[in-house]
């Protein structure tokens, strides 16, 4: 039997027919196999033209914030034309200055018309604005602006209170004067250095550093005083005991030969081996040979025994740098008095001329001019 129609037939009629023209069944098939397929293929990705992927979300370039913010400048701060420190300078503000704008995408405050300030230098909260007191932790200069490009205008020396506010970093003390923070500390540094001054005069010891403090005794002309200065320059001299600093020398007022005079004449033969009856420097020196010889070379003679030069000098109770130290009664040892507890002397054999510390046994001072 035939498995499909004939290609051609033809109807005859009166009537005109439409003729009908037939395909095999399996042609049939294949073609409607393709036309399905077709517009598969046509969906398909191409070589020639990429299919691109959508984002899920779109994207954003960095632009400024549109949210307008307050800050307020935590020092002085500098202005600028765009938001870096590349651009220039167009203006300042100072200290707790309020300003308010946009962030950029880098962190700098955009305050409109082409004006920045960098987001490091500001804070949400007013800073506080009032005076502020520090002391040198070191010598220090003054300068006429804050930075160290500015002229020196003066200086401190260590432990001074200076007052001020905060410019940049550097301590604004007024009149166009500065100290960098550097050097400074916020209690006074500790001095562990003491120092040896004399009265110019009669002076009052008082309970505190100041003279709004109570007078709690009294020292005469020529006393020394040894102690720890304070940062406003009086001398504690011990617990609850002040002098000012500006009644007080270095060197003591009364000689007839300074103290320090005799002490750097003494210093000059330092090393020099002790010898029983030494009297010079080309022999060596025993005790009063050394200190005939310093004080001689200053126009002063002294007997040449240690107990001689005992009944020689004036005794004192309060000794200061040049005069004599004896030990014994009558005396079997003489040195000179250096200040700070210490003595320059020749002491024994197998020992040098050397400046040390006041051992026991001392009888008494004497001064000899």
């Amino acid at each position: 039997m035939p498995t499909s129609l004939p290609c051609h037939s033809s109807v005859r009629a009166t009537t005109p027919k439409p003729v009908v023209t037939c395909r095999p069944r399996r042609a049939l098939t294949t073609a409607l196999a393709i036309a399905l397929a077709v517009p598969l293929l046509t969906a398909g990705p191409s070589s020639a033209a990429p299919t691109v992927p959508v984002p899920a979300t779109p994207v954003v370039l960095p632009m400024d914030n549109v949210l307008s913010v307050t800050m307020y400048t935590r020092t002085s701060v500098n202005v600028r034309s765009g938001p870096s420190t590349s651009h220039s300078v167009v203006g300042g503000y100072a200290k707790g200055t309020k300003v308010t704008g946009t962030w950029t995408s880098n962190g700098w405050l955009h305050l409109g018309n082409g004006r920045y300030v960098a987001g490091s230098v500001l804070v949400s909260t007013p800073p506080s604005s009032g005076d502020v007191t520090r002391y040198t932790r070191t010598s220090v200069n003054v300068r006429s602006g804050p930075s160290t490009s500015h002229s020196v205008v003066g200086g401190y020396p260590k432990g001074t209170k200076v007052t001020g506010t905060w410019t940049n970093g550097w301590l604004h003390i007024g009149n166009g004067r500065y100290v960098a923070g550097t050097v400074l500390v916020s209690t006074p540094p500790e001095s562990s250095t003491e120092v040896t001054r004399y009265t110019r005069t009669s002076v009052n010891v008082r309970s505190g550093p100041s003279t709004s403090h109570s007078v709690v005794g009294g020292h005469a002309k020529g006393t020394e005083l040894t102690g720890t200065l304070t940062s406003n320059g009086w001398l504690q001299t011990s617990a609850s005991r002040y002098v000012a600093g500006s009644v007080l020398v270095t060197e003591d007022p009364t000689d007839n030969v300074s103290g320090s005079a005799i002490l750097a004449e003494a210093e000059k033969y330092a090393g020099i081996m002790y010898r029983y009856g030494g009297t010079s420097p080309s022999t060596g020196f025993d005790c009063s040979g050394y200190t005939q010889y310093v004080f001689g070379q200053l126009g002063i003679s002294l007997p040449r025994s240690a107990a001689a030069q005992q009944s020689y000098a004036t005794p004192v109770s309060s000794p200061q740098p040049g005069d004599l130290v004896f030990w014994g009664s009558p005396a079997y040892h003489v040195g000179i008095y250096a200040g700070g507890g210490q003595i320059w002397d020749s002491g024994k054999p197998g020992i040098p001329v050397q400046k040390r510390n006041i051992f026991s046994g001392v009888s008494g001072y004497g001064r000899v001019n």
